[in-house]
């Protein structure tokens, strides 16, 4: 991760050794609607996650702002959070309106881990700039790209002619070959139909587990990309103790039984699990 990354990146824990050295990107609070940082509910929601950018934008001043960079879903920083209806499309019209690109981090989510090669695609916009990787390779090989809207690729040609950006192991055949071969296995297996179906499965069971564990709430995702939070109250929705580190607590029960699954969340919500075999 590079230190400009890293300063956009909203995970506490992995910025606490870099001090002043950290850019101060403008951030917004993240659409959480379990804990809705605005005390909404989904029958009250007004959608003020996605209000919060355009005041963020224009209190950074606009001609400052470039773009704004979102992960369609929430992945090791909460636990699968998702955004409520009309969160993406509200945003996407505030970025058009401002002027700002609309950059989508689909590196944990994209190429079929939602049971569509891209998640935004669910929430019904088109970002400027894509990116990916993991699911681009299957884990086969290191392997992350940049998908450039039109315009775009218009305006680099309009200017240089060339893309801006380069390291010295980029555009290596071996690695584009390898992914290559992974999307066509997909394709020829559809997958993402198999994404779908055995999502639902899953989802079906750990609500059902939901219901019979007092302390597990909230399932929540799409596909195969599924999470859940522990808390101490259901009622009240009071997390763990942040010193039981529930997560982790339960991610070594896990895998006593042969069990993988992913802690995550960020003290002193360090209470989330990711659900996500591979499809």
């Amino acid at each position: 991760m590079t230190m400009g990354a890293l300063s956009m990146s909203g995970h506490a824990s992995r910025r606490v050794d870099y001090g002043t050295l950290l850019h101060p990107f403008p951030t917004v609070p993240p659409a959480y609607c379990y804990r809705c940082p605005w005390g909404k509910t989904p029958q009250s929601c007004a959608v003020d996650c996605a209000m919060a950018w355009e005041k963020a934008i224009v209190d950074a001043d606009v001609d400052t702002v470039a773009a704004v960079i979102v992960e369609p879903i929430v992945g090791a920083a909460g636990g699968v959070l998702m955004p409520p209806k009309g969160y993406f499309p509200m945003l996407r019209r505030i970025c058009d309106k401002l002027g700002v690109l609309l950059i989508v981090d689909e590196v944990i989510t994209g190429l079929g881990r939602t049971g569509s090669w891209f998640a935004c695609a669910d929430e019904g916009i088109v970002p400027d700039l894509v990116l990916i990787g993991k699911g681009t390779s299957a884990g086969y090989t290191p392997m992350g790209a940049v998908i450039l809207r039109e315009h775009i690729v218009e305006e680099l040609r309009a200017g240089s002619g060339t893309a801006p950006i380069g390291h010295t192991l980029s555009a290596n055949p071996l690695s584009s070959a390898i992914c290559l071969a992974v999307l066509e296995y997909m394709e020829r297996h559809d997958l993402l139909k198999n994404t779908r179906d055995r999502g639902g499965e899953l989802r079906a069971g750990l609500e059902a587990m939901s219901l019979r564990f007092r302390h597990m709430a909230d399932v929540r995702g799409r596909g195969l990309l599924l999470g859940f939070e522990f808390v101490a109250d259901r009622e009240s929705r009071t997390p763990p103790p942040v010193n039981l580190n529930s997560a982790s607590v339960f991610l070594d029960a896990c895998l006593a039984e042969g069990l993988v699954v992913y802690p995550a969340g960020i003290p002193p919500l360090n209470n989330a699990i990711i659900v996500c075999p591979r499809w």
